[in-house]
């Protein structure tokens, strides 16, 4: 437990642990007028939760400023003793912390031209205008008393910055101050549009926020300073600096880094002085020139940038709201959802303190569909987790305590194949593709359509090549990789045995290549048969579409270049093959090798796959 006193408008500890002797009676005196105590109840894991009670040692009238409507600070009235003994209250005053900020005329004009005050004394309660009575206009190279705002606009809205204080008083002397900065810049931006943090982000305990303390500059982008960061937190309707219990900050001269310890409303505050700029010019005629008496002779101009957080406990409770489209609808008898514009909405409320898993696949109506997971977006490029699992704290991920987040739906990827056998082509199979549920991208195998590729069927043909739509081959060169539409296999073997990432879907193809058998015989110019020296060996794994050299090793190539008969007259001329009858000369090495190179079956019409290569001898010259 702790104590705390009420001085000068800020509750100040003043001790702890307070009791009566031995007995459990807690008791502490009232050293001011009023004070509050602080239960704090924690538990084993360090966490605590503080009940406050506030005790008033007299009645004490209180007071309230008042701005649109809204209460924009208050407190206790004070009051003083009059030369008869009397007591009145005494004159209050506020200080808006945060800064107007003016890009333009219509903001400037925008400003209030009174502040309200509430008084509430002896249980009698009055209320007073504060008017604006005078507006002081600090410039580069003078300053200024204005009479009126459109006085004061028009000293300003040509100058590339400006500050103009404005007071508002009442008969009684209560005053409220405003500052507005006028056509300042911060980090290449108009002031404006700057933010501490984005204006709808949650802040949580336990999250440390870093940021650069940004240079402020002139319309014209002249730097002139950088700030002190200063928080405050939000004590009733007043703001107040905040102690080391809420907050741990490691902020240095460049840089702001802090990290909040307790839950609250709080003002994060750049606070400007303006002196001298960069290069020791003074900011405004009045640093040199103060408007009233000070102890060094100068008068630098304070201003400041502010903007209001909420801060919640990082172990708080969250709404959840899980969006899918009705082409995926949730399970009704596991889901209380609601329906509106095409989409199912499911709300829960949970503790950031829990383990929270994710609506799974079980939770939604059957579908060929694949829930891929939960994103803060349709798009899916923020994947969040994957769907089952656990949510993790995801106000503090997603910057709310209202998260919502989106059913990533995978419908897969398609790719169909067919295969094409002597110039005709045939469906083979149809293969989707989904993503791994563990993240990643879709990546499809050719090993999976082998299922569909009849062995037997094909035993006289070779797969030779993958045909695709789109270039997914994958093939490797010396600067890198390179992607292709058509992969080239060879044999059956290799035709199913690689897999590509792919983006899309595709169709493919398979080319077939009837195995041929070429073997070798030697004949002169008339067609006369003659016998090798040394004969080749056949050959039996050669492929139509490729050259009998694509599929021989070179020591055979060489040795058909240099084949000889047993006939000393006669010399090698060139090879031949014969094609429908008619012997067609041929280089093994250019030549495509054909079917029709090979025997016909007249009563199928079909080639028999077996080439008869003829190496033709003619006369030597000086025979």
């Amino acid at each position: 437990m702790a104590v705390y006193g009420y001085t000068d408008g800020i509750y100040v500890h003043t001790y702890d642990q307070f009791s009566d002797g031995y007995s459990q009676t807690n008791v502490f005196q009232m050293s001011v007028p009023k004070m509050r105590v602080e239960f704090r109840l924690v538990n084993r894991f360090g966490e605590f939760r503080s009940v406050w009670l506030e005790y008033r040692a007299e009645a004490v009238g209180d007071y309230a400023f008042i701005s649109d409507g809204e209460t924009v600070s208050g407190g206790d009235l004070k009051y003083e003793k009059q030369e008869d003994g009397s007591e009145i209250r005494a004159k209050v005053s506020y200080q808006e912390l945060q800064s107007a900020v003016i890009s333009g005329e219509e903001q400037f004009m925008a400003l209030p031209s009174a502040y309200s005050l509430r008084v509430t004394d002896s249980d009698i309660t009055n209320k007073y205008e504060l008017p604006l009575v005078s507006c002081n206009v600090y410039l580069k190279n003078s300053t200024v008393t204005a009479n009126s705002l459109t006085q004061a606009w028009d000293l300003v809205k040509d100058e590339r910055y400006a500050i103009v204080q404005l007071t508002y008083a009442d008969d009684y002397g209560d005053t409220v101050t405003l500052k507005a900065m006028c056509n300042f810049t911060i980090d290449g931006r108009p002031l404006s549009d700057y933010t501490f943090v984005s204006g709808d982000a949650a802040l949580f305990t336990g999250e440390t926020l870093t940021m650069e303390k940004p240079k402020i500059a002139s319309g014209d982008y002249l730097p002139l300073n950088r700030p002190y960061l200063h928080i405050y937190k939000q004590s009733g309707v007043n703001f107040v600096r905040v102690e080391d219990s809420d907050l741990s900050d490691n902020s240095g001269t460049y840089g702001a880094e802090f990290t909040f310890l307790r839950e609250g409303t709080y003002l994060l505050v750049w606070d400007f002085w303006f002196g001298l700029d960069f290069d020791g010019n003074a900011i405004f005629d009045c640093y040199y020139n103060p408007p009233v008496e000070t102890a060094n002779g100068t008068y630098p101009i304070e201003a400041t940038f502010a903007q209001k957080v909420v801060v919640y406990d990082r172990n708080c409770d969250i709404t959840v709201t899980y969006v899918t489209d009705t082409e995926h609808p949730f399970d009704s008898s596991k889901v209380d959802y609601t329906e509106r514009d095409g989409y199912q909405y499911y709300t829960a409320t949970v503790s950031m303190a829990k383990a929270n898993a994710s609506p799974a696949y079980n939770m939604f109506a059957a579908s060929a569909d694949r829930l891929w997971g939960w994103s803060s977006s349709w798009s899916g490029d923020d994947r969040l987790f994957t769907a089952g699992s656990a949510i993790g704290r995801l106000g503090i991920t997603l910057k709310t305590v209202n998260p919502v987040i989106y059913a990533l739906w995978d419908k897969g990827i398609k790719v169909s194949a067919t295969i094409e056998v002597d110039g005709k082509e045939m469906p083979l199979g149809e293969m989707t593709y989904y993503r791994p549920v563990t993240g990643g991208i879709y990546t499809m195998s050719l090993f999976d359509f082998r299922q569909w590729y009849e062995f037997n069927t094909y035993k006289d043909y070779e797969a030779a090549e993958w045909h695709a739509s789109k270039a997914i081959f994958q093939d490797s060169v010396a600067a890198g990789f390179v992607y292709k539409d058509v992969l080239v296999v060879g044999t059956t073997d290799k035709a199913f045995t690689n897999g590509y990432r792919v983006t899309e879907g595709f169709t493919l193809k398979l080319i077939l290549k009837r195995k041929l058998n070429v073997s070798y015989q030697a004949i002169d110019e008339n067609g006369n048969k003659l016998t090798f020296r040394s004969q080749p060996g056949a050959d039996g794994k050669c492929l139509e579409g490729y050259t009998l050299a694509d599929k021989i090793t070179e020591s055979k190539l060489n040795m058909l270049k240099n084949v000889q008969c047993t006939d000393s007259s006669k010399v090698f001329r060139y090879w031949a093959v014969m094609a429908d009858g008619v012997l067609m000369r041929i280089d093994p090495e250019s030549t495509l090798l054909e079917q029709r190179f090979s025997g016909k079956n007249e009563q199928t019409g079909k080639y028999n796959g077996s080439v008869v290569l003829y190496a033709v001898f003619g006369a030597k010259e000086n025979a």
